[in-house]
């Protein structure tokens, strides 16, 4: 499922369906045989998104890091792995962006970032420093514009599937544990060496696991900045926005689960639900866009004792619970319908008071235009759009004003 459809992703530029349906056609084995998500970064690949955080001067595709949690999210939904993957990967990238961009090595390396879809990931754990960020053991060792690096990491995820990785290291083999240096290693001057495997429960698709990294390259692929100030300035917190998003994600995808398995089970006759409130539930889906006194009155057909007060204080428990919503369709009271996992907007015709529901999908350009114009977020659930059906324009009812509505 699509945690996008229930949390509304924080991006109004959003993940290719093309990425999203192979993920999600995957992701059950993915998880199940602990093994990476190639479907999806296939599809990743194709879309060019793999340079999204990478300025349009270098081939990429600009976007802003807000997009991009946006996009992480609504592949969390589908693919915990796969967002969880994409995620660290822009980790990288934005590190590059941020602080190597003016290192001929680095520039180039973006484009090629961008050129031929690199995955990026990261070695930034040791043996024997319990797991601390910002100190390692392992040094750079450079000479006559070369250098080399040996580390004990004690988890890399998807490192046999990435293309590069960034490690930390320190600076220099006189350096204290503190004064540490990333470097990007690549081709033939990276070597992998499988020690031991974990089992990422629920992530099983970062193919995370402890190795020997063996690495050497030319000096300049040395990032000039001190890693201090990459962690502090960009890798800790783009770390915590893109995995928050991920978790979001990942959330939002429960919920949609919750919801579909107590709608499945209202459906069969079995709830948790007091007896009134499935009744006024069924009202609600049989009514489709019911206001409170027309869900009252299907209500009393079996429940004489309800009065409007209950119809009220029920709709704001369900509608809180994600199990309806309510839409602003006429000038009178809102009227309420049966969430699923399809959004979508409410066509009403003026002339002869026909709801169509049509999805939200359609708005789509409207609703980027609002956002990236004006920096408006629409709340799509609650739009309608008023104006004439396809009925009554062949009949020649009314004129062919169109007025749209929240």
């Amino acid at each position: 499922m699509n945690a996008a459809a229930t949390l509304e992703p924080v991006l109004e530029w959003r993940m290719p369906d093309a990425v999203l349906q192979a993920a999600r056609a995957a992701a059950a084995d993915v998880d199940h045989a602990a093994r990476f998500p190639h479907e999806a970064f296939a599809a990743l690949k194709q879309a060019k998104l793999l340079g999204a955080l990478v300025p349009k001067s270098l081939g990429g595709l600009g976007l802003t890091l807000t997009q991009v949690a946006g996009q992480c999210q609504a592949l969390a939904g589908v693919c915990g792995s796969a967002g969880m993957v994409l995620a660290m990967h822009h980790i990288q990238v934005a590190s590059l962006v941020r602080h190597a961009i003016r290192q001929p090595w680095h520039r180039a390396f973006l484009e090629r970032v961008c050129r031929d879809q690199l995955l990026l990931a990261s070695a930034t754990s040791e043996v024997d420093i319990g797991g601390g960020l910002r100190t390692s053991i392992c040094a750079v060792e450079r000479k006559d514009g070369r250098f080399v690096v040996e580390k004990k990491a004690s988890a890399v995820s998807y490192a046999e599937a990435a293309d590069a990785l960034m490690l930390t290291a320190r600076a220099h083999p006189d350096a204290v544990a503190g004064d540490q240096a990333l470097v990007v290693l690549e081709g033939e001057g990276l070597k992998l060496h499988p020690r031991e495997s974990w089992d990422a429960m629920g992530m099983r698709g970062t193919c995370s696991g402890a190795f020997l990294v063996e690495g050497e390259g030319d000096e300049a692929q040395v990032f000039e900045t001190p890693f201090s100030d990459v962690a502090a300035q960009s890798m800790v917190p783009i770390s915590h926005i893109l995995w928050g998003s991920v978790w979001t994600g990942i959330a939002g995808d429960a919920v949609l689960r919750a919801r579909a398995c107590l709608r499945s089970r209202m459906k069969a006759g079995v709830s948790d639900l007091p007896n009134g409130t499935q009744r006024l539930v069924e009202a609600v889906e049989v009514l489709r866009h019911g206001t409170p006194e027309e869900i009252l009155a299907e209500v009393q057909r079996h429940a004489s004792g309800v009065n409007l007060s209950t119809i009220y204080r029920t709709l704001e428990v369900l509608e809180s619970v994600g199990l309806v919503t309510h839409a602003h369709i006429g000038h009178g009271a809102p009227t309420y319908h049966a969430v699923d996992e399809h959004p979508h907007i409410h066509l009403v015709c003026d002339a002869c008071g026909d709801v169509t529901s049509v999805p939200a999908g359609v708005a789509n350009p409207f609703v980027d235009a609002l956002y990236l114009d004006y920096g408006f977020r629409t709340d799509i659930a609650h739009v309608s759009v008023h104006g004439r059906c396809r009925a009554c324009l062949a009949d020649g009812a009314g004129n062919n004003a169109d007025t749209v509505r929240g």
